[in-house]
C-alpha cells in the first residue's frame, strides 16, 4: 500500500541501495553502479538501449559509463526515479511485476494519455506519476 508517509519509496530492484536519508543522497551523488541499469531495464522487459532515453542518455553514453563502471550524480537520480516508482506501480498491482511494467509503457488516461515511463525524467513528471499511482491504489477515480 502507497503512504505519503512513506518518503523514500523502496527500491526492490536495486541490490545494495541505501534505504533513505543521508546514505541515499551519498549514493546518488556518487552515481550507481552501471549494472542496475541492466536491472530496472530488465524489469521494464527492455533492453539497456532502450532504457537509455529514459534516463535522458544516448546509446554511447552509456557505453562510456559502463567503461567508467558507474552513472553520474543526474543519471543516478533519473535511475532511482524510474525504480522506485517502478516499486510503487508493483505494489499497486500486488506484487505483479509484469503488470506493473506494462502499466508504466502504456498511455494512461489519468496522465493525458501519456506513458508513465515519459514522465519521470523530470520532477514534475514523476509527481504525476506517483499522484496517479496513490489515487488508484485508494480508488479514487481518474
Amino acid at each position: 500500500m502507497i503512504s505519503s508517509e512513506s518518503p523514500t519509496p523502496r527500491v526492490q530492484s536495486l541490490s545494495d541501495l541505501p534505504p533513505g536519508g543521508s546514505a541515499l543522497v551519498e549514493a546518488v551523488q556518487s552515481g550507481f553502479p552501471v549494472e542496475w541499469v541492466d536491472e530496472v531495464a530488465a524489469r521494464l522487459n527492455l533492453t539497456k538501449r532502450s532504457l537509455a532515453p529514459y534516463l535522458a542518455v544516448s546509446d554511447s553514453t552509456l557505453r562510456r559509463r559502463a567503461s567508467q563502471g558507474h552513472l553520474n550524480a543526474n543519471e543516478s537520480d533519473r535511475l532511482y526515479r524510474l525504480a522506485s516508482t517502478l516499486d510503487l506501480c508493483t505494489e499497486l498491482f500486488e506484487g505483479n511485476a509484469d503488470a506493473a511494467a506494462s502499466w508504466m509503457l502504456q498511455p494512461q488516461f489519468g496522465l493525458n494519455d501519456h506513458r508513465p515511463v515519459d514522465l519521470l525524467s523530470t520532477h514534475p513528471g514523476c509527481e504525476a506519476v506517483r499522484d496517479l499511482i496513490g489515487r488508484l491504489e485508494h480508488g479514487v477515480v481518474v
